[in-house]
C-alpha cells in the first residue's frame, strides 16, 4: 500500500505548480535524478516493447505460432512422405514377387494365369501359398493391412458374381507391433486360411472381395492395360476400404499384378488406417492440446476432409471428417481453414507427393494439414500478449521503485551536506563519496575557515584606529615608501607595483617591510585601516603624496 502511496503522493507533486514548490529559481536535485531514472526506465521498456512487436511477440505471438506450426507441419510431412514412398517401392517389388509366384505355380499345374477363371477349384491352394509372402511385406512396410485380389471368382454363376472377386486381406490390430507376435485378422479369404495360421476372423468378414465401383481395383488394371507401363507409374493412391461397407478410413495403394504376357489379372496393395496414422505421426500438443493433423486429398477449394485420416485427441473428440472440403483463406503467415458449417481453424498445410511426375495418377495431389481451432489460437494469442503486457508494467513497476530508491539512498548524503552547508555548518567528517562533490565541499569549508579568521581579523582591525594626518605625517615614510603604499592601496599586487615602479620584486617586498615596521601592522588589510585618513581634500582619495 506504501507503494501505491507515494506514487500518488508523486502525481500530486507533478500537478502542483512550480511556483508552489518553490522552485522558481530550479528543479530540486532530487526530482531531477528521479525524474531521469524514470524517463530511462520507460525509455528502457518502450524499447523492449518496439522489439517485441517488431519481432512477432507482441504481435500477437502470432509469429512464435507461425514458426512452430511450419516446423510441425515439415517435420510430419517429411517423414510422411519418406514413409508412404518406401511403401510405393516395397509394393511394387511386392507386386512383382506375387507375379512371379503365381504363374510358376499356375505353370506347375499346368494351367495359365489367363485361364485363372475357368479354374476355381486351385484359387484356394494358390492364394494360401502366398500368405507368408503377404505377412512378410505387411512387417516390413509397418502398414495396418495388405491385400491380393484376383481378377477370378469362386463361382461365377452366383448372384452379384460379376463383382465379386477372390483373394485375400489381412489386418493386424496394433500397427506399432511386428513379427509373428502381431495380432493378425483375415477379412477377406477363405476361412481355412485363418485355421491353418492361427489367426481370427474379422467381425465384417467375407470370403470374396465386392469391388463394384472400387477404384483400388479398377483403375490401377484399366490403366496399366491401356498404357502398359512399368509399374512404378501405374500405382494408385486413395481413400477407401477393401471393405464396402466399413467405415473406418483407409489410406490405400494398389497396383497391378502382371503376367509374364504383360496381362494384368489383379492387384494386391497396403492400408493404412487412421490409428495406424495417429500412432505414428502424433503433433506435438504440449503447446496446443486441440492441434491436429489431416492426410486428405486435394479439391478445387481445398484439402478434402471427405475420408481422410486425423491425428490428435481433438479430431477424436471432435470430428470434422466428412463435412465438405475446407475453403482456405490465404494468410501471410498462417491460412483460415472454414467448413461448410463455419467452423473455423487456423494453420499450415503441405503438399504430399506420393505419386511421380510421370503416373498416370498425377493429377491426384495430397496434402498434409495442421490445425488449431481458431477460437483455441485467439486464447492462446490473448493469453500471451497479456502476460507481455503484465511484464512490461511489472518491468516498469520495478524501474520506477528502483529510481526511488536511488534517489534517495544516493542522494541523501548529498542533500545532507548541502544542508549543512546551508546552516553555516560543515563537519569535517561530512562525505558523499563523490569525488567533485567531496572536492567542492572542501572547498567551501577552506572559504568558510578563511571568512572566520578574517572575520577575527576584522576585530582586531575595529582595535586600530586610522591615523590623521599630522600623525601619519610624523612617521616620515620616503617617497617610494609612500608610492609603494598607494600603489597597494590601488589593490597592485606586488609584482604589478614592481613593474610599474620598474623595479625588482623583492625590492618592493623590502619597501613593504619598512612601511610594515614603521606603521607597526603585519598585512595589507592593516594598511588600509592605518592609512584610512580623513583628507575631504584629497582629488584621488588617498592621502598618500
Amino acid at each position: 500500500m506504501s507503494f501505491f502511496r507515494r506514487i500518488h503522493r508523486l502525481f500530486r507533486l507533478l500537478s502542483i505548480p512550480r511556483s508552489e514548490w518553490g522552485l522558481d529559481a530550479g528543479t530540486s536535485m532530487r526530482l531531477r535524478l528521479f525524474a531521469f531514472l524514470t524517463a530511462f526506465v520507460i525509455l528502457m521498456v518502450s524499447v523492449v516493447v518496439i522489439i517485441l512487436l517488431l519481432s512477432g511477440p507482441f504481435a500477437g505471438g502470432m509469429r512464435d505460432v507461425e514458426d512452430f506450426m511450419e516446423r510441425e507441419v515439415t517435420r510430419v510431412s517429411r517423414s510422411l512422405a519418406s514413409r508412404l514412398g518406401d511403401t510405393s517401392l516395397q509394393l511394387v517389388r511386392l507386386s512383382e514377387s506375387l507375379s512371379r509366384s503365381l504363374e510358376a505355380r499356375m505353370q506347375g499345374k499346368g494351367l495359365q494365369l489367363r485361364n485363372l477363371q475357368n479354374h476355381p477349384e486351385v484359387l484356394e491352394a494358390l492364394i494360401e501359398e502366398e500368405l507368408d509372402r503377404l505377412l512378410l511385406a505387411l512387417e516390413r512396410t509397418r502398414s495396418s493391412g495388405v491385400f491380393m485380389v484376383l481378377d477370378a471368382t469362386i463361382n461365377p454363376y452366383l448372384e452379384g458374381a460379376w463383382f465379386s472377386r477372390a483373394g485375400m486381406s489381412i489386418r493386424i490390430i496394433e500397427p506399432e507391433l511386428s513379427g509373428p507376435e502381431m495380432p493378425r485378422r483375415l477379412v477377406r479369404g477363405f476361412p481355412r486360411i485363418a485355421y491353418n495360421s492361427g489367426m481370427t476372423l474379422q467381425s465384417a468378414w467375407d470370403m470374396e472381395f465386392n469391388v463394384r465401383e472400387r477404384a483400388y481395383f479398377h483403375l490401377p488394371i484399366a490403366k496399366y492395360n491401356e498404357t502398359r507401363l512399368p509399374l512404378s507409374r501405374i500405382y494408385h493412391w486413395g481413400f477407401e476400404s477393401v471393405i464396402s461397407a466399413d467405415r473406418e478410413t483407409m489410406l490405400l495403394c494398389s497396383v497391378p499384378l502382371v503376367d509374364y504376357a504383360g496381362r494384368a489379372f489383379g492387384v494386391c496393395g497396403f492400408e493404412f488406417s487412421g490409428h495406424n496414422f495417429n500412432t505414428h505421426f502424433t503433433p506435438d500438443t504440449s503447446r496446443f492440446r486441440n492441434a491436429f493433423f489431416m492426410l486428405s486429398a486435394i479439391g478445387d477449394r481445398g484439402p478434402e476432409t471427405r475420408r481422410a485420416l486425423f491425428s490428435g485427441y481433438y479430431a477424436t473428440q471432435n470430428p470434422i471428417q466428412d463435412t465438405g472440403p475446407l475453403t482456405v483463406s490465404y494468410g501471410t503467415g498462417l491460412n483460415t481453414y472454414t467448413t461448410p458449417q463455419g467452423r473455423q481453424f487456423m494453420g499450415l498445410h503441405r503438399e504430399i507427393k506420393l505419386l511421380p511426375d510421370n503416373s498416370v495418377f498425377a493429377d491426384s495431389r495430397y496434402a498434409l494439414s495442421f490445425l488449431i481451432p481458431k477460437a483455441d489460437l485467439d486464447d492462446i494469442i490473448r493469453t500471451t500478449n497479456l502476460r507481455l503486457v503484465f511484464i512490461s508494467v511489472g518491468l516498469l513497476i520495478l524501474g520506477i521503485s528502483v529510481s526511488v530508491f536511488i534517489s534517495r539512498k544516493y542522494l541523501n548524503p548529498i542533500l545532507s551536506v548541502f544542508d549543512n552547508i546551508y546552516s553555516d555548518h560543515v563537519d569535517d567528517a561530512a562525505k558523499t563519496n563523490i569525488h567533485e562533490i567531496d572536492r567542492l565541499v572542501e572547498l567551501i569549508r577552506e572559504m568558510r575557515a578563511k571568512e572566520h579568521s578574517n572575520s577575527d581579523s576584522g576585530s582586531k582591525l575595529s582595535q586600530i584606529d586610522a591615523l590623521t594626518q599630522e600623525e601619519y605625517e610624523a612617521f616620515k615614510l620616503s617617497p617610494r615608501e609612500k608610492e609603494v603604499a598607494r600603489l597597494m592601496l590601488q589593490g597592485l599586487t606586488m609584482r604589478q607595483t614592481a613593474a610599474h615602479l620598474g623595479i625588482a620584486e623583492s625590492t618592493v617586498n623590502g619597501y613593504c617591510g619598512s612601511l610594515y615596521k614603521k606603521l607597526g601592522i603585519n598585512s595589507r588589510t592593516e594598511l588600509f585601516v592605518r592609512l584610512k585618513i580623513s583628507v575631504d581634500n584629497e582629488t584621488d582619495g588617498l592621502p598618500l603624496k
